[in-house]
């Protein structure tokens, strides 16, 4: 009995009569090609010489020959072609854990040989293909839509080619679990497939003009850019946890399953290392790197009390691993030992990976995502029955544990990311200025030398699919620029740019708004700069009375925008319990709550009251400088050596 699951109103390409090799795909593995030398992983049983140096490269070639004849016969193959060989990998520092062994690899040269014989078809690794690889099925569990847009979205949102989706015969071994399948590709599947291809090709086709992209324009804007406006180039590198090394953690949707160990003190240190630097070398190539280099590691905290809500399950398993170990201990000492175990492994870990990727790439700007936090969100402000928006003295003394971590970075990268609860309000001020105030508090504590800080912005609100208003790029972009900070680092998602609409409406938004004011802001910082700092220097400045006025005033309909107070608070009654309850989507909220574990109380109508009654601080008047490396003075006038 077979049954049918229809894939052809879903755009999706196969081969004909769903064969595994055929007109549009060809994957071999090590027996389908040639004579591919292993070594077994578990009986260590060697085949065809095991090792790349002991095989006849004459004899595979021949065979190789054989299996592209007899598997594709056509000459004028076009397909995409796969070679599936992981037994070993070619360069000698990537073969860890069970592919340690005495490796010398030929791979370069059979590929090039074996590519003659079809020339067109595109002749790939499976670890640098520009396809990805993706199955839906792990542990017995369907990818939900969710993950879907976190697994395939993204790829489509990064320009890949394509999606190959992958699956294994235990996947349809059983009648029910054919069923199953096809449930799956009809009802979730199939129609998020289509719905990707088709706003791709309306992206591309009708939006893009066939170039596969809209054209930003960024740099009339002063805007630097990574050439080609790639993710990771000279100027900006973001790494993800699966980007750099072997970072523990827990899977965010199914905390059973532990990725590389799961805790930071399970994790091999040296293996983990000895990745971050392939990484890098692939990644970062030229060793005189000088741009921002981000670590983005968000699944746990370094600070044991900090990882609450979904983080809590390191907390969890570190207990259980200290009561695994010790298990005369009372609870107290448990947790007690937990922490210290843990914090110390993650310090080891991030402390670690900052000194090798500095010591790689040391013209880079090195430092982690979200760091330093201030949990000065309007929920934990409510949490904490605060008055101000400024970072709280328990979090500035938290902060100070994190020294190793101040003083082993070279760039400092907060979030500041704005709510829509504070739209075209100075609460946005007021908040930004929590966070970025205590970035350069935790820097100006430093042992060393300033460092630079590049705020992480996002243009639209964060709870909303709509971009910033002029008056909130003002309170966000232009108070980080008062500050004093290096520069702001514009984020975004593939899913803000995922449609035919949001593609126009993104780039009408850069035209008309975003690009006009980032343009006339970098002007005027620099313009300042050498005007009051004498070119050695940063200017730190009443924005608010200085510019912000004057923009507001050209934006056309925001003049009353300037004169807003606190008492205006026209869309917080709007928002429901729930919503306010999601405001706050780095789960800070329950922060000053976590260690007695008391129920978070949840937002009501109250809110609007409480937020009449805060305490803003006023604004900054005149100017001072902050001076660049090697330049002191209030003018910044003077070699630094002359001022001691």
């Amino acid at each position: 009995m077979s049954i049918e699951i229809n894939l052809d109103g879903y755009e999706i390409v196969y081969n004909p009569g769903h064969e595994w090799n055929g007109t549009y795909m060809t994957i071999f593995y090590a027996r389908d090609l040639g004579l591919y030398p292993s070594i077994h992983e578990h009986t260590g049983e060697e085949t065809n010489g095991g090792l790349p140096q002991k095989a006849d490269l004459q004899a595979h070639l021949t065979r190789a020959t054989d299996d592209i004849s007899r598997l594709i016969p056509d000459a004028d193959y076009r397909g995409v072609g796969v070679i599936d060989w992981e037994f070993w990998r070619p360069l000698w520092r990537r073969n860890w854990g069970s592919k340690k062994a005495d490796l010398q690899a030929h791979l370069a040269r059979a590929t090039d040989d074996i590519s003659r014989l079809i020339p067109d078809a595109d002749y790939r690794g499976v670890g640098v293909i520009d396809w990805e690889f993706w199955r839906p099925l792990w542990r017995r569990n369907w990818g939900s839509k969710a993950d879907l847009a976190s697994s395939i979205q993204e790829p489509a949102g990064q320009g890949s080619a394509g999606v190959v989706i992958w699956g294994a015969w235990e996947d349809v071994n059983s009648k029910e679990n054919c069923l199953i399948l096809r449930d799956y590709v009809t009802t979730t599947f199939g129609p998020f497939a289509k719905e990707m291809v088709q706003q791709a090709a309306d992206c591309s086709r009708t939006e893009c003009n066939n170039h596969g992209r809209v054209d930003l324009n960024l740099g009339q804007y002063d805007i630097v850019v990574n050439p080609g406006e790639a993710f990771m180039g000279p100027y900006i590198s973001l790494f993800y946890e699966r980007k750099l090394g072997m970072c523990p953690c827990y899977h965010e949707y199914h905390l059973d399953q532990a990725i590389h160990g799961g805790l930071p003190q399970t994790v091999d240190l040296s293996d983990h290392k000895e990745k971050v630097a392939d990484d890098i070398a692939r990644i970062v190539p030229d060793a005189d790197y000088q741009g921002l280099g981000v670590i983005d590691w968000e699944s746990w905290r370094p600070l044991y009390e900090r990882n609450w809500a979904k983080k809590d399950i390191y907390r969890k398993q570190s207990e259980e691993l200290v009561q695994s170990r010790h298990p005369d201990l009372s609870k107290k000492e448990v947790k007690a030992k937990a922490k210290e175990e843990y914090e110390t492994a993650a310090r080891a870990m991030m402390e670690e990976t900052l000194d090798l990727v500095k010591s790689l790439r040391p013209g880079g700007f090195w430092g982690f995502y979200l760091f330093p936090d201030s949990y000065n969100s309007p929920g934990s402000i409510r949490s904490r029955k605060g008055k101000t928006y400024g970072c709280p003295q328990k979090v500035k003394d938290q902060n100070d544990r994190l020294d190793w971590l101040w003083e082993g970075s070279t760039g400092l990268y907060p979030s500041v990311y704005v709510t829509y609860m504070f739209k075209n309000m100075v609460n946005t001020e007021q908040f930004v200025r929590g966070r970025v105030s205590e970035a350069f508090r935790v820097m100006d504590s430093r042992q060393g030398q300033d460092i630079p800080i590049y705020p992480y912005m996002w243009l639209r609100y964060r709870e909303e699919i709509e971009y910033i208003t002029q008056a909130d790029l003002v309170h966000s972009i232009g108070e980080i620029a008062g500050l004093g900070s290096a520069g702001v680092v514009i984020w975004g998602a593939s899913f803000d740019v995922n449609s035919k609409a949001k593609c126009l409406k993104l780039e009408e938004y850069v035209r008309t708004v975003f690009g006009p004011y980032a343009k006339k802001i970098t002007a005027t910082a620099v313009e300042c700069g050498q005007r009051e700092c004498s070119g050695h220097g940063r200017c730190v400045t009443n924005y608010e009375t200085s510019i912000s006025h004057e923009m507001m005033q050209g934006a056309g309909g925001l003049e009353q925008a300037q004169a807003l107070q606190v008492e205006d608070f026209p869309d917080i009654v709007q928002l429901t319990p729930e919503q306010l309850a999601a405001l706050d989507e780095e789960e800070d909220a329950p922060f000053f709550q976590a260690e007695d574990e008391e129920e978070q109380a949840r937002p009501n109508d109250d809110v609007l009251e409480y937020f009449q009654q805060m305490e803003l601080q006023p604004g900054r008047e005149g100017v001072t400088c902050r001076c660049y490396p090697g330049w002191a003075g209030d003018t910044c006038a003077s070699p630094a050596h002359e001022e001691l």
